[in-house]
């Protein structure tokens, strides 16, 4: 059995074409999924499941036809994780802008160089690879920083993103010893 986390896009519990909480921990268990607990309310799912990737897609297709959500869900593996949250304590990221994380499949690497920004300038790409992207936004607006969009453009890849402060609590709530 292999720990996981399933990071779901536009999938805000209970509102629109979401399931509720005990739709998504259901249709987890129904692939045969252990240990499923849904964190927050915003599609961050911790599971045990020999190919959590696969009943990650089962899941998917389930709640097509339950509630009609279909959008893009990343999975990766909790020892991957943890290695990305050690990681982030050595970039020097700033404590007074918000920092995210961003998920997706695209292959090997970035198709920039990093560190990036954007033309206008508050969008940074600070590290990352064909699997993610740690961002920063400088902009005292109170917008979201786009991120997900952005690196869609980049990628060409679906994305979703989380909040640095939300990848580090699903961390912390992941057992000790993992796979």
């Amino acid at each position: 059995m292999a720990t996981a986390v399933a990071f779901f896009r536009n999938l805000n519990l209970g509102q629109g074409w979401a399931p509720n909480r005990t739709q998504l921990e259901g249709a987890f268990a129904a692939t045969g999924a252990t240990g499923v607990r849904s964190v927050r309310s915003n599609g961050t799912v911790v599971l045990s499941h020999p190919a959590p990737a696969r009943a990650a897609r089962e899941v998917r297709t389930r709640l097509r036809e339950l509630t009609g959500y279909d959008d893009v869900v990343v999975v990766r593996r909790a020892a991957w994780l943890r290695e990305l949250v050690r990681h982030t304590l050595t970039l020097g990221l700033p404590e007074d802008v918000p920092v995210e994380v961003a998920f997706f499949d695209a292959g090997p690497t970035l198709p920039v160089p990093l560190p990036w920004t954007s033309l206008d300038g508050r969008l940074r790409i600070v590290s990352g690879d064909g699997r993610h992207a740690v961002t920063t936004f400088h902009d005292d607006s109170g917008r979201g920083s786009n991120a997900t969009v952005v690196l869609q453009d980049l990628t060409g890849a679906r994305v979703t993103s989380r909040g640095l402060d939300t990848v580090r609590g699903v961390v912390d709530l992941l057992p000790e010893s993992f796979t």
